[in-house]
Formats: C-alpha cells, structure tokens, sequence
C-alpha cells in the first residue's frame, strides 16, 4: 500500500526532518554557539497506537532521546478525509523539538499531497513554532516584569 510507513522506512524519514530541524535552527543563538541539538546516537522508541489498529501494525509515532537531553518527537498522522480508500495512506508528519527541561523549541507540520496515481506530489511544510514566537514570548515577559 502505498503511503504506509513501515519501521524500515522510518530511519530515511527521520534523517531527512533531523537535516531540516538543523538548517532551521542555523539562524539561532545557540546553535551558532556550537550546540548541538542532534549529539550522539539516540535512543529510539517506536510507538504504535493508533485507535482504529487493533493489530498495531502501524507506526504512528517516533520519539529520539538525544544524549544532551534533547528529544526529538515524530509523529505519524494516517488517513485521507477524501477518500474512504486511503484511511491508512500517510497523510503528514508533525515534528517537534523539546529541550532537557521539556519545552518546545521547534514544531513543524509536513501535509503530503498525493498524484492520481497514489504518488507524492508534493509536501507543505508550516512552522508551528520556532525562534518567532520566541521572540514574542520574550517581549511579553519584559511587559509583564516592567513597573510604569
């Protein structure tokens, strides 16, 4: 079938969102003061729970523990609104990236768009979160400490 994500298949996937995560981050502080948000090998745990698959056969969500305590978090989104036949046709990715104290750097949203022939055409990437809402978070900190 075409779409489903098998755990073979996974690794290619995740290399792929771990080079967009650091071209992403090549603009923020921490990542010109050489932090590396990918150190080492990480731990890799697979998860299968989607509702609808009593035999869990498929992967619905990927989380990576990195050994500077940054976790990298995949998940899985399956199902086609237009087509009854595509309910288990992979349908986008939602990527995140949480620091060691657990709170969100980065999030991402990939949607895949499919040809007649079940083919990718073509993939929407949205940024969810990232150093813009950052920034913004920082200036409403300084409103609220700032005594007039």
């Amino acid at each position: 079938m075409a779409g489903i994500v098998n755990d073979y298949l996974i690794y290619p996937v995740l290399d792929l969102i771990k080079a967009g995560v650091k071209d992403a981050m090549s603009n923020v502080k921490d990542a010109e003061d050489g932090i590396d948000f990918f150190n080492g090998i990480p731990s890799v745990e697979l998860i299968r729970d989607h509702p609808n698959d009593s035999s869990k056969t498929f992967l619905t969500q990927v989380i990576q523990t990195y050994e500077n305590g940054y976790v990298m978090s995949v998940r899985l989104l399956y199902g086609d609104d237009s087509s009854p036949y595509h309910k288990w046709r992979l349908s986008g990715v939602i990527s995140s990236l949480m620091n060691e104290e657990g709170e969100l750097v980065l999030q991402h949203e990939l949607v895949l768009l499919y040809g007649e022939r079940n083919e990718v055409k073509f993939a929407d990437v949205t940024c969810l979160y990232g150093p813009d809402d950052w920034e913004d978070e920082g200036e409403d900190m300084i409103d609220e400490e700032t005594d007039y």
